[in-house]
């Protein structure tokens, strides 16, 4: 129990964790995300929510029962970033049994906000069929940033692994408004290379923000 009350002092797993993940139980996880009530955590199957704490439903606006049962679908901008992240999780949870990174989620009034999330299969054989999460609001040191419909244009084909002079051809422009758009997504999120661009824009919805070119 001990375990218990110390992780109740935590918002997030302590970093770095273990290269491999330790085996969980089902009992024990079920156990953590009923105590744990400092930490945001979920125990999900196939992707569904099975049972959360309430400070986890909280940050997405919604009691603990409306949570219990539902597609973890709900929490993402679009069905398309949420099957986007299923591979992510899969794969990732297949070689370590752990995930995490930090993406844009949804709440239930519909505004977007960052969040910090981290996972942990409790079957590696099958990953996504049982696995426990934690997803942490950290909206107040990450806003979304409001992107104009050119900056989003391209920043998505970034993710796609096109090169400038691929999404010029694709976007009908030149080159050189490519590179305009890259520098000025890079001052945004206050990157400096093309890799960590593309690492923040991963986690971008397809659609939002259309703001002037």
């Amino acid at each position: 129990m001990d375990d218990f009350y110390a992780a109740r002092d935590r918002t997030t797993p302590p970093l770095p964790w273990p290269s491999i993940a330790p085996p969980i139980t089902l009992p024990y996880a079920r156990r953590v995300t009923l105590l744990c009530t400092g930490v945001t955590l979920s125990l999900c199957r196939d992707r569904f929510i099975r049972r959360c704490n309430h400070r986890f439903a909280s940050i997405f606006g919604y009691s603990d029962e409306a949570l219990s049962g539902v597609s973890l679908a709900v929490l993402y901008p679009s069905q398309e970033e949420y099957d986007r992240t299923g591979a992510h999780w899969d794969k990732a949870l297949r070689t370590k049994g752990l995930y995490a990174d930090e993406r844009i989620m949804k709440r239930r009034d519909g505004s977007l906000f960052w969040c910090r999330v981290r996972g942990q299969a409790l079957d590696l054989a099958s990953p996504l069929a049982r696995s426990i999460w934690s997803f942490a609001d950290i909206s107040a040191e990450r806003p979304v940033q409001a992107l104009s419909k050119r900056e989003r244009q391209v920043g998505l084909l970034m993710v796609e692994g096109l090169t400038a002079k691929e999404i010029a051809r694709r976007l009908d422009i030149s080159p050189r408004t490519v590179h305009v758009q890259k520098s000025r997504l890079k001052t945004r999120f206050g990157v400096r290379n093309s890799l960590e661009l593309v690492r923040h824009l991963t986690s971008m919805p397809p659609h939002g923000d259309t703001g002037a070119e």
